[in-house]
């Protein structure tokens, strides 16, 4: 005889998931007076551009906010994305065609690039499959995987450097695995892949294996070998071997200083955009969100402000870390991963920069205790960062 229930019950392996703990603390320490920089959420400290604020600005003089957002005001958004994403295309000499104008039908938006993540495992992964991601990256995309009751199976990567292990690559896929996630650049490393690695990524994987591509942090490279993954996911050619095999995704909440209002983008073959605009929910981006995006889009003078001074500070502050024995990893983005070589310097040096004032990232929830994730702040916060006096016992031989 069968035991009744008497409650609704929950799916058993969703309470084996740990809850994702964002790194910006904006409220819990928004009463500490000693706090000078939040340095752990990876957000644009040159705050938001003019050309978003006006937008946002007019949005609201229109009093609209009782109305859903308009499929008319998106569209032209998306058409914005895709005349960047042509040009961009155009100007890196990256086509796989001779002429390639991108169309609309191959975009979509979401309330952050978090949704595109959530999104692309429900449609691409069923419970008893498997999904790829790569060692110590962004959690959410282990999360998403183990939520539709498949399988994470880890790539690992080579240390110092967390370079990609591409050997044995083939052999970790079987029928049922479906997709693999790399953050590129990955967080929270820095680590940018080439467009010859991501050659040999499409090469090793099997054909029937997406490729997501998270390219959050693509505004801030400087290394002209980078791949964002635009070139492969902008395939039109339904012959060509690579089509449909790769989705790059995007997101507005980084250099773009809008991470309050949630919007992102993904780019890839129609029928795969087609899928995911059947899942996504109705109106899951907001019209502010919209308006703001497309201001940034056409404020690209604070783009290039923001990278060129990321750039700047970045190369300074790696300096510093590397005179300090702190071994800071060479990064792409807008943060620097130091690897302190145990967990005991690692929370030393938390601790010592939070009685300071500054709030970094801890990288024990990407599986690297020993490791601190520093966000590139302004000038006068990273000179003020950088004169704190650090007391830490010597690293481990």
């Amino acid at each position: 005889m069968s035991r009744v229930v008497n409650r609704p019950t929950l799916l058993k392996h969703i309470d084996t998931l740990p809850r994702y703990i964002a790194g910006s603390h904006h409220l819990a320490q928004a009463k500490d007076r000693n706090l000078q920089a939040i340095l752990s959420a990876n957000e644009n400290p040159y705050g938001t551009g003019q050309g978003s604020i006006e937008a946002i600005q007019l949005s609201l003089a229109r009093q609209t906010l009782h109305r859903y957002p308009e499929t008319e005001q998106e569209k032209i958004l998306l058409e914005a994305i895709a005349k960047i994403c042509t040009n961009t295309l155009k100007t890196e000499g990256r086509l796989v065609a001779e002429k390639h104008t991108l169309m609309a039908d191959q975009l979509l938006l979401a309330n952050g690039s978090d949704e595109l993540i959530s999104l692309l495992t429900h449609v691409a992964i069923a419970s008893g499959d498997n999904a790829l991601v790569c060692s110590n990256s962004f959690p959410i995309y282990n999360l998403a995987i183990r939520a539709t009751g498949a399988e994470v199976r880890e790539v690992k990567r080579s240390k110092p450097l967390f370079s990609l292990d591409i050997n044995g690559l083939g052999e970790m896929c079987d029928e049922r695995t479906k997709v693999f996630f790399v953050a590129n650049p990955d967080n929270p490393t820095g680590k940018c892949e080439t467009q010859e690695t991501i050659e040999k990524l499409l090469n090793a994987l099997p054909p029937w294996v997406l490729l997501v591509l998270d390219a959050a942090y693509a505004e801030y490279v400087d290394d002209s070998h980078y791949d964002s993954g635009m070139k492969w996911a902008a395939i039109q050619d339904q012959n060509h071997k690579n089509f449909g095999r790769v989705v790059m995704i995007r997101t507005f909440s980084k250099i773009y200083g809008l991470a309050a209002l949630r919007i992102g983008w993904a780019l890839a073959a129609p029928h795969i955009i087609e899928a995911l605009k059947k899942l996504r929910m109705p109106f899951s981006v907001n019209s502010i969100a919209i308006a703001a995006a497309l201001g940034a889009i056409n404020d690209q003078k604070h783009v290039e402000f923001s990278r060129k001074k990321n750039s700047e500070l970045r190369t300074k502050f790696t300096q510093f870390a590397e005179r300090k024995g702190l071994a800071p990893l060479p990064s792409q983005a807008n943060f620097v991963m130091l690897d302190c070589k145990s967990e005991e310097r690692a929370r030393g040096l938390e601790t010592q920069w939070q009685k300071a004032g500054f709030l970094t990232r801890s990288c024990a929830h990407n599986g690297l205790p020993q490791a601190v994730r520093v966000t590139i702040g302004r000038e006068e916060e990273m000179n003020a960062l950088m004169e704190v006096n650090l007391d830490l016992p010597e690293p481990p031989k």
